[in-house]
């Protein structure tokens, strides 16, 4: 691959994003812990979000064939690996398999799917602020949940949505880049000490957009309210975010070009650890913290040139082609 081919800023913001994913499952099962509670409540306000914004950003073209072999292909491939795995290797007799239910992370590439189908639907007027009330007004219906993954890809559509229109020049000339950047650490320190002071107020479940809000607790007719201010929060976030990300090669600017192999490979390495409970070495907060540099590590092997080399009899070598 050669880098100069590529946007830098969004490679930079792939990897950003991608490592905030491995590293916010590889920390799931220690959010006992205050700290690191604390930060996968961060990372969950806002990466899938900006994922799926980065995804709507390099969707407004597309074939049909590109669409198959870059997100169907994968998604099946992975959905029957994932279910081997799960069956055979994590021992779970139990497990059955379904396409139409996504494996855990696997909803990403099914909504994907979805959002790629129905975009053409949404290049009207106010469409963002329509997607956002369908996204707020699903969350009454108890019968949308995992099948298909349809509260997933409702809740989170309107991100895939701001992406696909989103004019980059456009949001880099609303101001210089002193001022934005400043801006911006100022707003994500806000940010920050807001949802510290809300940890224990707040049901982190609130922000996987695949609970209704009566399995949340959130029985009264003004739940939405809940989602409409999270909507709020997270595009704020994003924006902050999205102003001081460097343009600039970096030395994980490459690896940017690898996420969604980053993407479907982590999640075996994260449940080989819980099944064989590794994270009983993980008692300390010094310890617990290490767990964020192993989700970082984990990030960079799985970008490597090794691993596009595994995946490349799976015909998945060129799967993010789909994001130049």
């Amino acid at each position: 691959m050669d880098i100069k081919q590529r946007d830098y800023y969004f490679d930079n913001l792939k990897f950003l994003l991608i490592s905030l994913v491995v590293i916010g499952h590889a920390i799931e099962p220690a959010t006992s812990s205050a700290p690191l509670k604390f930060l996968y409540s961060l990372i969950y306000l806002f990466h899938m979000p900006l994922f799926s914004f980065v995804t709507g950003y390099f969707s407004k073209s597309y074939a049909p064939t590109k669409l198959l072999k870059n997100v169907a292909l994968p998604y099946m491939v992975f959905q029957v690996l994932y279910f081997l795995f799960y069956r055979y290797v994590l021992g779970d007799i139990n497990y059955t398999f379904s396409f139409f239910t996504p494996y855990w992370i696997m909803w990403y590439l099914l909504s994907l799917l979805m959002w790629q189908l129905v975009v053409p639907i949404f290049q009207f007027k106010y469409s963002i602020i329509v997607a956002i009330l369908i996204g707020i007004l699903v969350g009454y219906d108890n019968s949308v949940s995992y099948f298909f993954s349809l509260s997933r890809t409702i809740y989170f559509f309107p991100f895939f949505l701001m992406g696909y229109k989103f004019n980059k020049e456009w949001f880099f000339n609303l101001m210089s880049t002193k001022p934005r950047i400043i801006i911006s650490i100022l707003g994500l320190i806000g940010i920050s000490i807001g949802v510290y002071s809300l940890i224990d107020t707040i049901d982190i479940r609130l922000l996987y957009g695949s609970y209704s809000y009566s399995s949340l607790n959130l029985n009264s007719w003004y739940a939405g309210v809940y989602r409409l201010l999270l909507y709020v929060i997270t595009i704020i976030t994003s924006i902050f975010l999205l102003f001081i990300v460097p343009s600039r090669v970096t030395f994980f600017t490459f690896f940017g070009s690898r996420t969604l192999n980053v993407y479907l490979l982590h999640g075996f390495i994260i449940k080989l650890m819980v099944n064989y409970n590794l994270y009983i070495y993980f008692n300390n907060d010094f310890k617990e913290l290490s767990l964020v540099l192993i989700g970082l590590t984990l990030t960079f092997i799985l970008s490597t040139n090794l691993f596009n080399y595994i995946l490349r009899p799976l015909s998945l070598l060129n799967i993010d082609k789909l994001y130049k």
